[in-house]
């Protein structure tokens, strides 16, 4: 489960959830999330407040992919370049490829930053990575994420493709699985298993 704590967060935990489930799973960018909230659930919360809980998911997915699979005996990796901020940097996406569990994302501004990481191990099909980077990749594009590097660096690009890292292991269903997600959730629809899978906590 990812937990995710709020400090004097005044919206209620289903919002939240809500929320997130719409910016991610629809590509929906903070604005068309905050105007959803208001039509469907009277619920009035400006885009940078939509924009502030993804970014106080940071610690969450830290501990999250931090927390290695058992029983993992082969990984397949992607490297690419993507543009953020203006600049060119690189994308490394970690795959293991029988369930297509993402098990690691970074951005780097180097292109050996994964390696640092990671002690590297070849194989797998190929092609699931690759098509991961590519959705990763349209997913940036999609919500505008030119986060500008003189302010934050690659920090918020990193916080949001965790996150969608984490949607994609636990909530988004795939063909390639027989509909399943890749680390199996219960629930019928992928709101259900976002709050399955999604704990929003308010700090005491």
């Amino acid at each position: 489960m990812l937990t995710i704590q709020f400090e004097k967060q005044r919206t209620p935990p289903q919002i939240i959830s809500f929320g997130l489930h719409l910016y991610f799973g629809f590509k929906l960018s903070s604005r068309d999330v905050r105007e959803r909230l208001r039509e469907e659930l009277g619920f009035r919360r400006s885009h940078e407040a939509v924009r502030g809980w993804v970014q106080r998911t940071n610690r969450a997915t830290r501990r999250y992919f931090a927390a290695p699979l058992r029983h993992v005996r082969r990984i397949t990796v992607d490297e690419s370049e993507i543009r953020v901020g203006g600049e060119w940097v690189w994308l490394w996406a970690a795959l293991e490829p029988t369930r297509r569990v993402i098990l690691e994302v970074h951005i780097s501004a180097l292109r050996n930053g994964l390696t640092a990481r990671w002690r590297l191990v070849r194989g797998g099909t190929r092609s699931y990575v690759e098509r991961l980077s590519r959705t990763i990749k349209d997913r940036l594009q999609v919500f505008n994420c030119a986060f500008p590097r003189s302010t934050h660096g690659l920090t918020p690009a990193l916080i949001f493709i965790r996150f969608y890292a984490f949607y994609y292991n636990e909530v988004r269903q795939h063909r390639t699985l027989g509909g399943s997600t890749p680390i199996p959730t219960r629930g019928a629809t992928r709101l259900q298993r976002l709050q399955q899978a999604l704990e929003v906590t308010r700090k005491p």
